[in-house]
């Protein structure tokens, strides 16, 4: 049964690829420009069941939203958040919205009310059976998911979909598979559409299972389209920053490797992107560091 599902995830992933190519030329018609970009914010928010002390989420809690609010991204993109934090996020921010699918699976994509419309969401559970809440298979640490929104950008008239995941840090083919997904979703998406895959994918720069999302820029030997049909928005600003760490694990130490990213594709060009490393009040609001991009919509 997994091998079954694999494959057709694998002939899905060489679909959404032809698809993923028609989304880099793709543009949307345009229409009255009052917003010509968008904030994009990903943030692992660290479940509130995990720590105490000066880690826990009732100390941490107005240390993210103040780091979220000087900010204020558009679209705010959080990993392992309980049912509760995720309540807690809508109260503290009024601006934003967020569209629950039905089941609890830590992964949230907040959107701001004033300026979007939710058009569909969804999420798949990363296994050989991905409709079947809380089924997983490759011996993950515990369920993982990939969430999705599609939105209406009505200042821009243009539709933007984003996909949310928490891949999973033991399981090198539940990775796999979970990107594999994504790429089968994209596969759906229609060719002038916006699209952001964003999350925490406990995996470096140059992993495979980013291949048919983008080419290191810093391989010269690299073949296909330029960068891929998709650009991850710090490293094409600075391509030294694949070295530039998010998780930290509370120390602030974080520059072995990446693994929090916000990956665009080519209709949205990364003209601002920030790994921010403070501290507030000298605690740290989470053991992720943020990322955020500003993203111009391309004319």
């Amino acid at each position: 049964m997994a091998h079954r599902h694999g494959q057709s995830l694998w002939i899905g992933a060489r679909v959404a690829l032809v698809a993923l190519l028609a989304l880099a030329a793709g543009v949307v018609s345009p229409a009255p420009l009052r917003a010509s970009s968008l904030s994009v914010m990903v943030y692992n928010i660290r479940h509130e069941r995990l720590d105490s002390g000066d880690q826990s989420w009732e100390r941490r809690r107005p240390l993210y939203m103040e780091m979220v609010d000087d900010y204020r991204p558009d679209i705010l993109a959080v990993q392992e958040a309980s049912e509760q934090q995720r309540r807690d996020v809508l109260e503290d921010n009024p601006r934003f919205a967020y569209v629950e699918p039905g089941h609890d699976h830590q992964n949230a994509v907040f959107f701001d009310r004033d300026r979007f419309v939710a058009l569909e969401a969804g999420v798949v559970w990363i296994s050989s059976t991905p409709k079947i809440p809380d089924s997983m298979d490759w011996d993950p640490v515990e369920p993982r998911t990939v969430y999705w929104v599609g939105l209406l950008d009505t200042e821009r008239s243009a539709r933007v979909w984003v996909f949310n995941t928490h891949l999973d840090y033991r399981s090198a083919r539940s990775r796999e598979v979970g990107m594999e997904l994504i790429y089968e979703r994209l596969a759906e998406i229609h060719p002038g559409d916006h699209v952001l895959v964003v999350g925490d994918f406990n995996a470096h720069i140059g992993n495979e299972i980013f291949g048919p999302l983008w080419v290191d820029p810093r391989d010269a030997a690299s073949t296909g389209p330029p960068q891929g049909p998709f650009q991850e928005a710090k490293l094409a600003i600075d391509p030294e920053s694949a070295s530039y760490g998010t998780w930290h694990n509370w120390t602030g130490d974080a520059d072995a490797f990446r693994i929090d990213f916000i990956i665009a594709s080519r209709g949205l060009r990364p003209v601002e992107a920030t790994i921010d490393r403070r501290r507030i009040d000298g605690l740290w609001p989470s053991d992720h560091f943020p990322v955020h991009a500003v993203l111009e919509y391309r004319p």
